[in-house]
């Protein structure tokens, strides 16, 4: 939790609600090293469209560390809200200070993937910094803007411990399946913002 000393004459103002942000069901991911060496991988908004499928097609095509690629499906993929960080003294009245925002797990399941592709998404778990864009059931990108007030650049949701597990047997009654799963950091939506694309990014990428 990181908060401003000394404090400002009046409390922060809030924005005025002027619509609903609602980004459903993640169906796909597409995954991008955080850095480019000691450069942040952002797409800048009026250099680089994101909403246009030219852009991504050429980070898919690069061979340096701004290389994206698209996972398969994922289902039954849960994300959990980060619990409080306390400490571990109790203050006045014996209520516990907050401390910040503790990390927000993240797990799913790919359904019935050969394994020669999981063998190559298991690569990415060796990978040390990682982020992530979430592409939902309307082919909407979902990422971090430089500002979500004024977006400039955008770019991926910083993640750790990206995991994908080895096979689960379905059996009579269900799919064979492997997990995958990944943390993201505390506050990691501060700043997350929506693309709207002019493409469909679940079959065009």
């Amino acid at each position: 939790m990181l908060c401003n000393c000394p404090q400002s004459a009046a409390i922060a103002t809030i924005p005025v609600v002027d619509c609903i942000e609602r980004f459903g069901e993640i169906q796909k991911i597409i995954i991008q090293r955080t850095k480019n060496g000691a450069v942040l991988n952002e797409i800048v908004v009026g250099t680089d469209d994101p909403t246009l499928l030219a852009t991504w097609t050429v980070l898919k095509a690069a061979v340096d560390s701004t290389k994206v690629q698209v996972t398969p499906y994922i289902a039954e993929l849960t994300n959990d809200e980060a619990d409080p960080r306390e400490a571990s003294s109790p203050g006045v009245g014996g209520i516990s200070q907050v401390l910040g925002s503790d990390f927000s797990p993240v797990t799913g399941y790919l359904h019935e993937v050969p394994q020669k592709i999981i063998k190559v998404l298991k690569q990415y778990n060796c990978e040390v910094g990682v982020s992530v864009f979430l592409i939902n059931e309307h082919g909407q990108i979902g990422g971090l803007a430089d500002d979500n007030l004024a977006v400039t650049k955008v770019r991926g949701i910083p993640v750790r411990s990206f995991f994908v597990a080895d096979k689960k047997f379905g059996g009579r009654d269900d799919v064979d399946k492997n997990r995958i799963m990944w943390k993201y950091l505390p506050n990691f939506s501060d700043e997350f913002t929506i693309i709207n694309p002019a493409f469909d990014p679940l079959s065009e990428l």
